[in-house]
């Protein structure tokens, strides 16, 4: 998942590097696992908090990205 935002327009763009979030949203509970977790009610979860702040105005104003690029690839 990938979060930034435009310094100039204060503009949040998120990317969730999937194409299978919207399915995985399914109250079908797809994903789930004999003996382990269900990923559906953590991207119910996430996607209502995105939605959340996203409605409020720009993301950008009042959760601006940090960097840490470095910290995931360790340079």
């Amino acid at each position: 998942m990938t979060y930034y935002t435009d310094p100039h327009g204060a503009a949040g763009v998120i990317d969730t590097g999937t194409n299978h979030w919207i399915s995985a949203l399914g109250t079908d509970q797809q994903g789930c696992h004999h003996g382990g977790g269900c990923a559906f009610a953590v991207l119910q979860q996430i996607t209502g908090n995105i939605l959340r702040v996203f409605g409020q105005g720009p993301a950008g104003l009042t959760h601006p990205s940090v960097a840490n690029w470095r910290q995931v690839t360790g340079q």
